[in-house]
């Protein structure tokens, strides 16, 4: 479905004349269409992937051999890049960048209705971006449940009933533990490992950007059929 008819600025756009209107007045509405189409992408892809992420899809509870235990119960270590910072880069700066490229192409395209179309088309194509950011996470996240590869601070942040494990022999496997623990955020993702959450994130935003800015013939196709 052309998103010319579902969103706020792609109705906005289908205003022929801009001769009623002062370029003011019109970017002003430009911008709330803009805003009002982002935030409710935005709202509808974080409750979709909290739901997804939180209650649909849990990681598989692998054990593990005695003598991996040195090798994942390490101190517990916040990321260097925080999963803020990683969403803010991640999904802010594909933002600015796409209006700044469809500014320039504003600026030297020739035609009427043309600012209105710039908001729609800047609008739409960060859509895409965002779509496809949402279902790259879904793969991503079914694809570390399935994995299932314990981190390095596992054990640590588990707090396993050592009584309860018989370690007495380095090639004893250990199926399943006690978790004492009280984080449980912490000892979900302690259960995923791989793939890593930041470098998807980051291969997609520069894939993404790349074969946008290339003009690659599958993006336009994609991006003219949703137009």
């Amino acid at each position: 479905m052309p998103l010319r008819r579902v969103t706020l600025s792609g109705r906005f756009a289908r205003i022929e004349s801009e001769a009623e209107e002062s370029t003011t007045i019109v970017i002003a509405k430009g911008l709330f269409a803009v805003a009002v189409d982002v935030g409710i992408a935005l709202a509808v892809a974080f409750y979709a992937l909290n739901i997804f992420i939180g209650k649909l899809v849990l990681p598989f509870e692998r054990g593990f051999y005695c003598y991996e235990v040195p090798y994942i119960n390490n101190t517990f270590l916040p990321n260097t890049v925080s999963t803020k910072h990683l969403l803010t880069v991640s999904i802010a700066s594909p933002f600015f960048i796409i209006a700044l490229v469809e500014a320039i192409v504003f600026m030297i395209s020739k035609g009427q209705n043309k600012l209105r179309k710039y908001f729609h088309y800047a609008t739409s194509i960060y859509l895409i971006y965002l779509a496809s950011f949402v279902v790259a996470t879904f793969i991503m996240e079914v694809l570390k449940c399935t994995v299932a590869r314990l981190r390095p601070h596992y054990l640590s942040v588990c707090q396993p009933n050592w009584e309860e494990i018989n370690c007495s022999d380095p090639n004893n496997y250990i199926e399943s533990v006690n978790c004492l623990g009280t984080d449980m955020h912490r000892i979900r993702v302690g259960r995923q490992s791989f793939p890593s959450g930041h470098t998807s994130a980051a291969v997609l935003l520069f894939s993404f950007l790349y074969f946008y800015l290339k003009g690659t013939p599958l993006i336009v196709k994609f991006e003219k059929l949703l137009l």
